[in-house]
């Protein structure tokens, strides 16, 4: 069913047997039912009519007349009509369109009893040769309405073969899809869609297997190529995105081929393959080839790939970044394990400051000593020294030694968390906020310490919770 029209004429515009003798004040209102009846009346100008329409009894029209003049004030004025759309694809050497467009009444020919109808473009979605993508509408349309005219668009570009692009496998083609192919004219496989990074790679035609040659360095090794293949193809089954900054890290400082394959064959989580920033994996790997040999570090990154070692794999990598220049003066060679390196890196970064934070006194007001309460077997305590402050980052080998200026400037409070008489872990507090809260090695709280930590909150806190 369509919309119902009410279409206004002057009829003196109109060709009739007295048209070049005679002018009226007469107008013609033209009504148009969404069943399908059309009505012309004739009618003095101030004249009011109430019509209905006399095949379904609809007396609801909106006016054409509004439409013509401002189609986007007509919508906006008329958000609650349902309107019927129609659309369409065009083509043209740089682009490929679909409009939307609806029908409204703009003419009539009062003389043959026919209606005119025009178009009005609503919404338009263009992909462009460059990949930009462009929309423009009047309305917002329904979600299910747009998904539908993008699957429409994007099976036309796939049918059509309209911009030549690589061949999906078992899947449907998105418009995002198409789009990044236009970006990247020089990707020839419809895989290189999930690599991460692709800009890092050479702007040169390139097909999956020169790609693979190109981020492990042109290895000579058959076994190499195999093994940076099969870490490719783990990683698009696994997690359907391909990362591949640890290959280019690995075959960059690793020589003996046989650990190589080795690392290469580990399978990482998700979250490792992801976030690890490239910069920071490269510069420790850079290190640590000066300090251990290939096997030692194959065994280290065969630790950092379960997933109970994931906080460890990140935070070593933040406080070498941290600590790079006392490691460089003060590291003490220890078993190469996440445990004993993190421990290392972190007393390394303690060493300039400890010094001379052990004696520091820290003094609190009345409002920060009354949070120190027993809650739930747990207690709650502020570090009264720097010393013990440098004890509590020991215990949760992390970096809140650094921390002490700003309890002694008053900037925020450090609060630890016992149980038992055991440090478990710690909340900064700052303007009566909890801005940070970590456990051992900087890991984030359980279940059960986010609902302890609340409770504390709302006993002893005004504010929020970061």
């Amino acid at each position: 069913m369509g919309i119902a029209w009410k279409l206004t004429a002057d009829f003196n515009n109109q060709r009739h047997l007295f048209s070049n003798t005679i002018t009226t004040n007469y107008l013609i209102e033209t009504y148009i039912c969404s069943c399908g009846d059309t009505f012309f009346i004739l009618k003095y100008s101030q004249q009011k009519l109430d019509y209905r329409c006399k095949t379904c009894n609809n007396k609801l029209y909106y006016d054409a007349n509004h439409a013509i003049n401002s189609i986007d004030d007509f919508l906006n004025k008329n958000k609650k009509m349902t309107i019927v759309y129609e659309s369409k694809i065009q083509t043209n050497e740089t682009d490929i369109t679909v409009l939307c467009t609806t029908s409204i009444p703009t003419r009539i020919d009062f003389f043959n009893k026919k209606v005119i109808f025009s178009h009005k473009q609503l919404y338009s979605l263009s992909l462009k040769l460059n990949g930009d993508i462009e929309e423009n509408y009047l309305i917002r349309l329904d979600q299910k309405l747009l998904l539908n005219i993008k699957e429409n668009l994007t099976k036309y570009i796939e049918a059509s073969d309209f911009f030549h692009l690589p061949k999906p496998n078992d899947e449907k083609l998105t418009l995002n899809m198409a789009s990044f192919f236009l970006k990247n004219k020089h990707l020839k496989n419809f895989d290189f869609y999930y690599w991460d990074n692709i800009n890092s790679l050479k702007k040169q035609e390139l097909y999956i297997n020169t790609a693979l040659q190109e981020i492990s360095n042109l290895p000579k090794a058959k076994s190499i190529k195999k093994a940076v293949y099969k870490n490719y193809v783990y990683q698009i089954l696994h997690y359907k995105k391909f990362t591949f900054k640890f290959i280019k890290i690995f075959c960059k400082h690793i020589k003996d081929i046989n650990i190589l394959e080795k690392l290469l064959s580990l399978k990482f989580t998700k979250s490792i393959y992801q976030h690890t920033d490239e910069y920071k994996l490269n510069i420790l790997m850079m290190f640590l080839t000066t300090q251990y040999t290939d096997k030692q570090i194959l065994k280290l990154f065969s630790h950092y790939r379960i997933r109970i070692n994931t906080e460890f794999f990140y935070h070593t990598m933040g406080l070498y970044m941290l600590a790079k220049e006392s490691i460089k003066s003060n590291f003490t060679k220890v078993s190469c394990t996440p445990e004993t390196l993190h421990g290392e890196f972190l007393r390394c970064f303690q060493v300039p400051s400890h010094k001379h934070i052990h004696n520091k006194v820290f003094h609190y007001s009345a409002t920060d000593k009354n949070r120190c309460i027993q809650l739930d077997n747990y207690q709650i305590k502020l570090p009264k020294t720097g010393l013990e402050l440098h004890r509590w980052s020991t215990i949760l080998h992390n970096c809140i030694t650094n921390y002490s200026q700003k309890i002694t400037s008053r900037k925020s409070t450090i609060y630890g968390f016992f149980k038992n008489d055991k440090l478990l872990f710690i909340a900064e507090v700052s303007n009566d906020n909890i801005i940070e809260v970590a456990q051992k090695y900087n890991a984030k709280l359980t279940p059960n310490q986010n609902i302890l930590l609340e409770k504390w909150h709302n006993l002893s806190l005004k504010g929020t919770i970061r």
